[in-house]
């Protein structure tokens, strides 16, 4: 048994790499090019692999599309995870909690734009694409509601759960026109009315 094991340890560590570098390399080309101006072959060509040896891996390039985005998903609720953990062991108002969450999304986004336009042009034909995009926002919706629950006592509002996907369709609103936008208002003052306008809403004032 610890013969074979030392046999398959190097096969598995080479095939592991093999594939992490067909995801990179696939990232990194669609992100540039864009997913329907790269091909198999091209992958290929630029991870410095055989095209046999990439079909290995995965049959067709929406298969390695569909594992970076995964990836991305995984990271993104990683960071609202965090985020909400934070959130709901501080002491800190509603505001901060509305700013802090606008620009983790904006920050999440500007670290991953090309991949954002990717999936958001993909997202409009391909219903996987679709599928966990839609996951990302129930996910942003569950962390708004979550804080909303935290506080109840203080919001005007009665149905919590209609609150929490209004308050999430404003800011995302605004987070897309931040981050994937040329805008004439600095981020900073539209942060600050965004912020202004839901706490209105929710507190009365």
């Amino acid at each position: 048994m610890k013969q074979d094991q030392s046999i398959h340890e190097p096969k598995q560590k080479r095939s592991a790499l093999t594939r992490e570098k067909i995801v990179d390399t696939s990232r990194e080309l669609f992100c540039k090019k864009g997913y329907y101006q790269v091909s198999t072959n091209e992958i290929a060509r630029a991870a410095n692999i055989s095209i046999g040896n990439l079909y290995f891996y995965f049959p067709n390039k929406e298969t390695i599309f569909l594992e970076i985005l995964d990836r991305y998903h995984q990271s993104f609720l990683k960071i609202h995870e965090g985020f909400l953990r934070d959130a709901e062991n501080s002491s800190k108002d509603l505001k901060h909690f509305l700013r802090g969450l606008m620009e983790m999304i904006i920050e999440n986004h500007e670290n991953s734009r090309e991949l954002n336009r990717e999936i958001q042009i993909l997202s409009l034909s391909d219903p996987a694409v679709a599928a966990l995009l839609e996951k990302q926002q129930e996910q942003t919706e569950v962390t708004v509601f979550r804080y909303f629950e935290k506080y109840r006592d203080q919001l005007q509002v009665q149905d919590l759960e209609a609150a929490a996907a209004i308050t999430f369709s404003l800011i995302n609103s605004v987070v897309d026109q931040i981050a994937f936008s040329k805008n004439k208002i600095n981020r900073k003052r539209l942060l600050t009315e965004t912020v202004n306008a839901v706490e209105i809403y929710l507190l009365g004032k």
